[in-house]
Order: structure tokens, then C-alpha cells, then sequence
């Protein structure tokens, strides 16, 4: 797609910041000023012939906080929705819902972590 729906450009940047990718910083010419673009690199990184298996190999162990408040402003957008992103394209949709179960499992993860190391202790 040379010009792909915002939804799911917003959707492929958070998958982005979670695979560690930057954007690329381009001119907008209706503001004359540098903004991130997201969607060169989020193409390259779909096309990568492992990117299914980096999603489903993700460190989900290595999550910090910084990247959680970093897709904060992001996920709790009306567009990165479930319901709204099923009229949008189902990749995206299925990317959203890999992003907050991500989320999810740190959140998880954060109450858990403390309880397995006094269990092993114990």
C-alpha cells in the first residue's frame, strides 16, 4: 500500500516500537517541519521473512515500563480499538490484538514477577 489507512499505520508503528524500530524523520510539507514517519518502516519490517516468528518469539520477559507509557497515548486511542479496526483491515485488527495482549501480559507480569521470586525463596 503507498498510502494505507491511519489506523493502520498507527497500529504497525506500536508493533514498531515494540519490535525496536525507529522511524524515519521526514519533511512534512504542509508544516515545514521533521516528523516521525512510521510506515517505510513498518513495511520493511512486515516483509521480513521472519516477521510472524518475531512476533511469536517476542522476549515478553524484557517489556519495561518505558515502552509501556510510550504506547499508552496509543492504545487507548478510539482507532486502535478492536471493534473499530475490524472495518479497517484484519491484519491490522490481529496486530492490535497482539499489541495489547503484549500489554496485557506485562501488567500481568509485573504483579506475578515478585510472587515466583519469594516463591523461590520459599
Amino acid at each position: 500500500m503507498a498510502t494505507p489507512p491511519k489506523d493502520v499505520v498507527l497500529v504497525t508503528s506500536v508493533v514498531c516500537m515494540f519490535m525496536g524500530n525507529k522511524p524515519e524523520m521526514k519533511m512534512n510539507p504542509a508544516t515545514q517541519k521533521k516528523e516521525k514517519e512510521w510506515w517505510g518502516v513498518s513495511v520493511k519490517m512486515m516483509m521480513a521473512s521472519d516477521f510472524l516468528k518475531s512476533l511469536i518469539n517476542f522476549d515478553k520477559e524484557a517489556i519495561e515500563q518505558k515502552l509501556i507509557d510510550e504506547i499508552e497515548p496509543y492504545v487507548t486511542m478510539e482507532n486502535f480499538q478492536i471493534e473499530k479496526l475490524k472495518n479497517v483491515s484484519s491484519v491490522a485488527m490481529n496486530l492490535a490484538k497482539w499489541v495489547f495482549a503484549m500489554d496485557k501480559f506485562y501488567r500481568v507480569n509485573k504483579i506475578v514477577k515478585p510472587k515466583k521470586a519469594q516463591l523461590a525463596i520459599a
